[in-house]
C-alpha cells in the first residue's frame, strides 16, 4: 500500500489506510499535472474500494481524508479538479 508521501523539506508523512487510497488513485491517474474531476474521484475511488475490499466505504470518509491530504499540503483543488502535490512511494 501507499504508506508515504515523500515530501521535499519534510521528508516521509505517514498516511492512513484511506488517504494512502486516495493517494494511490490519484498517482495512478496522473493527478500531478492535470487533476481528476473531484466528484467522478469519488465514485470511482468508491467503485474501486468495492472490488477491493468487498464492501462499501462512506463518501464522507473520502471526502476526509482528501482534506487530510489538502491540509499536509499533498493535494490541492482547483476549478473542482483534484490535484496530488508531492510524488509518492510504495505499492498496494
Amino acid at each position: 500500500m501507499y504508506n508515504g508521501i515523500r515530501r521535499e523539506r519534510d521528508g516521509k508523512t505517514e498516511l492512513g489506510k484511506i488517504e494512502a487510497y486516495v493517494v494511490y488513485l490519484l498517482h495512478k491517474k496522473g493527478a500531478y499535472d492535470t487533476g481528476v474531476e473531484e466528484e467522478r474521484f469519488i465514485s470511482e475511488l468508491r467503485e474501486w474500494y468495492r472490488q477491493k475490499e468487498g464492501k462499501e466505504i462512506e463518501r464522507g470518509a473520502i471526502v476526509e481524508a482528501i482534506n487530510n491530504l489538502y491540509e499536509i499540503k499533498a493535494a490541492d483543488f482547483d476549478n473542482g479538479n483534484i490535484y496530488l502535490k508531492e510524488h509518492v512511494w510504495g505499492t498496494v
